[in-house]
């Protein structure tokens, strides 16, 4: 069982100070990791903690104090499933009392990935690329708290040359994911607020911002709802002109 620890007056570490990477070593997967906690005026002996996390899979390791970091003898990330999506927390802990007293803690950092991500964007779509979906091309997943995911089967061989450039894959895919993820912003609204640190928030604000659709919609409404849901498809739609790509693509 992993040790709980007191949240109470806890500040968040810049993610400018933390490069995390992953690498294959297949069967698993494991994490390098370079921090600098320097200048943030914290006691030489708290504790290190990086937490990588896939939905509920979860593990713990302990990267010594902040004047001693001490690494694993290895990272491997045996108890996370197969997947390309790893998430990280990373927490410096004072446990001079019973209960670890958080003094810093950063969440839901994204590795550098195989892709050459820089691991500081962040995504409101992740995609994992290692789901074997049988015959099923794609699929949206509602990971619980956070961002939704598009799942593209393992099994298609050119698989990321597709999403990242094929324009007919992408015209069929993308509108559609799209769809589901608002469709369950609007069964969610009574769970968030615009303006939190919510998924549901970050795609709102997506929406208002990138796509320029303004309306103002009664959750209440089925009709209201609806109306929105195919307003943020056609405007998402129309910024990437899939039609003309997709028409342009078939006459290759």
């Amino acid at each position: 069982m992993i040790k709980k620890f007191n949240y109470t007056g806890r500040k968040k570490l810049s993610r400018d100070r933390i490069n995390i990477s992953v690498v294959e070593d297949k069967p698993h997967k494991y994490f390098t990791v370079s921090l600098n906690l320097k200048g943030l005026r914290l006691p030489d002996e708290a504790k290190v903690y990086i937490e990588p996390y896939h939905k509920s899979s979860v593990m713990r390791f302990p990267f010594g104090t902040v004047a001693n970091e001490v690494k694993p003898s290895n990272t491997l990330l045996t108890d996370i499933p197969s997947t390309s999506i790893v998430h990280f927390r990373i927490y410096v802990v004072d446990e001079s009392e019973k209960l670890g007293r958080i003094l810093r803690v950063a969440k839901e950092i994204k590795p550098k990935n195989l892709e050459g991500d820089t691991g500081n964007r962040k995504t409101i779509l992740p995609i994992d690329w290692d789901k074997d979906l049988e015959q099923q091309i794609f699929r949206i997943t509602f990971p619980n708290n956070d961002y939704p995911t598009l799942e593209i089967n393992s099994r298609i061989e050119n698989r990321k040359e597709l999403v990242k450039t094929n324009p007919i894959f992408r015209s069929l895919v993308f509108p559609v994911a799209l769809k589901e993820i608002v469709t369950k912003i609007a069964a969610d609204s009574d769970e968030f607020d615009e303006g939190d640190d919510s998924w549901q928030s970050t795609w709102m604000k997506f929406i208002r911002e990138v796509l320029h659709v303004y309306i103002e919609v009664d959750f209440e409404s089925e009709e209201d709802v609806n109306y929105w849901i195919e307003e943020v498809v056609a405007a998402f739609c129309r910024k990437n002109r899939f039609r003309n790509k997709f028409e342009q693509a078939l006459k290759k």
